[in-house]
């Protein structure tokens, strides 16, 4: 039977489900499918704050996992880092209902952190399937970062947390406008705010950075997705963009129920921006391509961020084939890098017919951006960013209608990578690198 994500929030509601499908009869009721969860932190966290607390951790999950599928199944535990939910009956389950299911599971048992003393700590989660769903992969221990970073990065992320549980994580909306004399708004970029004890409010990019360290990018990504699209559901004359972190461009359980949602609402997919940023490198390009093709199959257009810096590889430009590229601010900031600029968007040109400019927060800054041929900027020059509902504003119009989308009662096979147009790509971006590197040359030689 078909579930919605919305009835598994609810702890016990599996058991409901359980008994509707053995109440149906058949052979369905004796099935027995099973989700593993693993604590991928779990040792990370014993070799910081003691077994111990690892040992709290695991049996906070345990518990929250026995409260979330209620009389529907059993919950066992699986070596030192693991549980598993075995559940009675196909409530939820098959291609379509797995994923739904992890991901509510997902959700419900990792989003809160457990406290262990006067310390909070997210669990870390990967989920596997006996048909071989398997989540995205987590650093290991031996990959963590140090302990000092990693413990103010957990204590950053468990308050998040906190504040998305209680509704207290808001967006601010930064426009983004069209080079040119009329300046013409393209569409709002969202960025996460959490209000501090003074009333200030943290950086966004100190919250991705920690939610970065400790492997669990999706969880604040996946949020802040689902806070624009109900945005755009509310006011159908906006266009909106939001960022996530190149972590988190992976299909896995936790798009599931926002991959549900636009495929259900085309005309809400139709004005959604998904800009990648690349301050972290992406776990597989592979993936990030499958993620990329997905979201646009619904609609949306995607948006490559922070160009030219951070994790920034040329090749990803061919591969990716953003709708947009989003120049890193740093190249507007510094006079050197005026020339620097301009070979960037001719570059990110090549691949896209829309380039801005991130970081205009003076008229020369605006000026560099119109100079170098940049579609549009955004920052200070641009106007203030908005925090409250936005109303009565203009908009640029979609660029391309969306394809139509047929109503599915099943989730899609996800697509294979399309190895020829990855092998063409890596081939561009050699040949594009050393374009740019002898562009870089050149540039330094002519300042000498």
């Amino acid at each position: 039977m078909s579930v919605s994500l919305r009835a598994f929030d609810e702890p016990g509601v599996v058991s409901t489900l359980y008994e509707r499908s053995n109440m149906r009869g058949g052979t369905s009721a004796h099935r027995r499918c099973r989700v593993g969860l693993v604590v991928a932190n779990r040792a990370i966290v014993a070799a910081i704050f003691g077994e111990d607390a690892a040992m709290v951790l695991m049996e906070k999950v345990e518990k929250r996992a026995i409260s979330f599928l209620g009389a529907a199944g059993d919950v066992v535990r699986q070596g030192a880092d693991g549980v598993a939910l075995i559940l009675h009956g196909d409530a939820g389950f098959g291609t379509w209902g797995a994923t739904r299911f992890i991901e509510a599971a997902l959700r419900t048992i990792a989003a809160r952190p457990v406290r262990y003393g006067d310390v909070d700590i997210l669990p870390e989660l990967s989920a596997v399937t006996e048909e071989g769903a398997v989540a995205p992969r987590r650093p290991s221990p031996q990959d963590a970062v140090r302990i000092a970073s990693y413990v103010g990065a957990m204590a950053d992320a468990a308050r998040l947390a906190e504040a998305m549980g209680e509704c207290a994580l808001f967006l601010a909306w930064h426009p983004v406008v069209a080079c040119g004399p009329d300046r013409t708004l393209l569409h709002y970029h969202a960025t996460p705010h959490l209000p501090d004890t003074a009333g200030a409010s943290l950086d966004p990019e100190d919250m991705m950075r920690a939610y970065q360290r400790i492997g669990m990018t999706e969880l604040l990504d996946s949020h802040v997705v689902r806070l624009t699209i109900e945005r755009l559901r509310k006011q159908p004359e906006l266009r909106l963009a939001c960022s996530i972190s190149a972590a988190s461009a992976t299909v896995s359980a936790w798009w599931e129920s926002i991959f549900a949602a636009l495929r259900s609402a085309p005309q809400v997919a139709a004005r959604l921006i998904v800009a990648i940023d690349q301050a972290a490198p992406f776990p597989s390009i592979a993936q990030a391509v499958i993620f990329a093709d997905r979201m646009r199959g619904l609609g949306c257009q995607i948006a490559l961020a922070n160009f030219g810096a951070g994790q920034t590889a040329v090749g990803h430009l061919p591969m990716l084939a953003p709708d947009l590229v989003i120049v890193d601010r740093i190249f507007l900031r510094h006079v050197s890098g005026a020339e620097a600029l301009g070979h960037l968007v001719g570059l990110a040109r090549n691949y896209s017919s829309i380039v801005l400019v991130d970081g205009a927060e003076t008229k020369d800054h605006m000026r560099r951006a119109e100079a170098a041929g940049a579609s549009g900027f955004s920052g200070r020059e641009a106007g203030a960013p908005r925090l409250a509902l936005l109303t009565d504003v203009p908009t640029a119009p979609v660029s391309k209608p969306p394809a139509a989308i047929p109503a599915e009662t099943s989730l899609p096979a996800l697509p294979r990578p399309d190895v020829r147009r990855l092998r063409r790509g890596i081939a561009v971006a050699v040949c594009l690198s050393a374009f740019l590197w002898w562009g870089l040359i050149e540039m330094v030689r002519l300042i000498a």
